[in-house]
C-alpha cells in the first residue's frame, strides 16, 4: 500500500496519488523520488497524499499505476520524472501510445512498443489547465515553470499516458537535477503548490459536472 501523507487530512479530503521514480541509467540520484518522498513526509493539508516510488521498469509501472489508481480511487494523480537537461519544473501536456524502443533498467521493451493495445489514441492530452497552473504557481515561487508537449518518449511519457487513459485527471512533472540552482526545498515547494493548485481545478471541474443536469 502507497504511504499516506502525513499532513492535517481528513476523511474527506482529497485524494492524491503522487509517484516518482527510483535509479535508472548511470544517475546516483533521482530528483523526483527525492521530492516525492520529502512531500509524503511532510504532507499538504486537507490534502490525502499517497505516494508510491516506482522502478524504470514497463511491466511494473503499468500494473502498479493500475493497482494504485483502482485501489485509491484519487481526484488526481501526479507522476514525477527526472529530466536531466531541464532547467525549470516542467509541466506535461500529453503522453504518446507508441515509439517505446529504449529498454528499461531490466533490459525490456513493452509489447508492441506501445503503453495500450492498438486500437486506441495515439495522443492523449491532461484534462487540467496547465496556462493556469503556471501562472498561479508562478506567482508564489522561485524556479521558473514551464509547459511541454514532449514527455520524451520513455518511462516517464510511458506512465503519462497509461493513466491518461484511465483519467484525464492526470499531471506528470519534469524535474530537474537537485543542484544549487534547484534546492530539494525550492523543488518541493513547487511540487506543492503545483499539487494545491491542481486539486483545486479538479475540485471545481467536479462540482460543475455533478451541477450539470
Amino acid at each position: 500500500m502507497a504511504p499516506t501523507s502525513g499532513s492535517c487530512a481528513s476523511r474527506d479530503s482529497p485524494i492524491v496519488l503522487l509517484t516518482g521514480y527510483d535509479l535508472f541509467r548511470t544517475y546516483s540520484t533521482n530528483s523526483s523520488k527525492e521530492v516525492v518522498e520529502q512531500l509524503g513526509k511532510i504532507g499538504i493539508d486537507n490534502i490525502d497524499l499517497r505516494t508510491e516510488i516506482f522502478p524504470v521498469e514497463y511491466a511494473e509501472v503499468k500494473r502498479r499505476s493500475q493497482e494504485l489508481f483502482e485501489e485509491h480511487h484519487p481526484l488526481l494523480t501526479i507522476h514525477c520524472g527526472m529530466h536531466s537537461q531541464a532547467r525549470a519544473v516542467v509541466l506535461e501536456q500529453e503522453a504518446r501510445n507508441s515509439g517505446y524502443d529504449a529498454a528499461d533498467v531490466q533490459g525490456r521493451l513493452p509489447e508492441r512498443n506501445c503503453c495500450v493495445s492498438c486500437p486506441a489514441p495515439e495522443f492523449l492530452s491532461t484534462g487540467l489547465n496547465l496556462e493556469a497552473i503556471v501562472s498561479q504557481v508562478c506567482k508564489s515561487i522561485s524556479v521558473p515553470v514551464h509547459i511541454s508537449r514532449d514527455a520524451g518518449n520513455y518511462l516517464c511519457e510511458f506512465i503519462y499516458y497509461c493513466s491518461l487513459s484511465r483519467c484525464r485527471r492526470t499531471l506528470f512533472v519534469h524535474l530537474p537535477i537537485i543542484s544549487s540552482e534547484f534546492t530539494l526545498e525550492c523543488l518541493v515547494d513547487a511540487l506543492k503548490k503545483i499539487v494545491i493548485f491542481a486539486v483545486a481545478q479538479c475540485s471545481r471541474q467536479s462540482e460543475n459536472s455533478q451541477q450539470t443536469p
